[in-house]
């Protein structure tokens, strides 16, 4: 599991663990244009001055062309393969921070090379209990798509959503490493057992080689 006092630092948690070998890919330039055959190509004649009169002053070249602009790179791509379930904290103090958990989830998944053959993610929501927004799926669109209905209101029952983000990942067949990613504000509320209970709740995650 990863946690952190802000997204970035879960998503620099995550990133070093199981995404060490991040590559940002860049499209190379265009080739330059090959040289016309034979040399090069001899400056057009010069117009004959007209008759019985000076030569008119020539006109203002037109300014150069502005260079195109170059094609932007590629998301850095995660080389490890992974099953991860992001366990996302739907609770009355996470509103207005829905836009910024959404994001952060869709940037995350598309590093993963979520394919066929590839990682899988699926999403879990919890506030007073938990819900599965998004099974394990190898379609980024599905993900993303699921982000869609992440809302907030509630209690924070910490560990409802570890114990559906484990049983999502125990349902996988794969083989690949199994992680959660936890994203919350707070400690689990006292009517669900408070901190101590979240951390049984952990302990168990982690014993079943999450």
């Amino acid at each position: 599991m990863f946690h952190g006092s802000s997204l970035s630092s879960v998503a620099s948690a995550f990133e070093s663990s199981f995404c060490g070998s991040i590559v940002q890919v860049v499209m190379p330039p265009p080739p330059s244009p090959l040289p016309p055959v034979g040399g090069s190509t001899p400056p057009p004649p010069s117009p004959s001055p007209p008759i019985g009169g000076s030569t008119p002053p020539s006109p203002t070249p037109p300014p150069p062309s502005p260079s195109p602009s170059p094609p932007p790179a590629a998301g850095p791509q995660c080389q490890t393969q992974v099953d991860v379930s992001f366990v996302l904290d739907g609770s009355g103090s996470m509103a207005g921070q829905e836009s910024g958990v959404r994001s952060f989830v869709r940037s995350i998944a598309s590093q993963l090379s979520l394919g066929a053959s590839g990682s899988s993610a699926g999403v879990v929501e919890f506030s007073n209990s938990a819900s599965t927004l998004a099974s394990l799926t190898s379609s980024y669109s599905t993900v993303s798509s699921a982000l869609n209905s992440y809302n907030t209101g509630g209690n924070t029952n910490i560990g409802a959503g570890l114990s559906r983000g484990k049983a999502m990942l125990q349902g996988s067949s794969s083989g690949l490493p199994r992680v959660i990613v936890l994203l919350s504000d707070g400690e689990q509320s006292a009517s669900f057992g408070g901190s101590s209970s979240a951390i049984t709740t952990a302990t168990s995650v982690k014993s079943a080689g999450i």
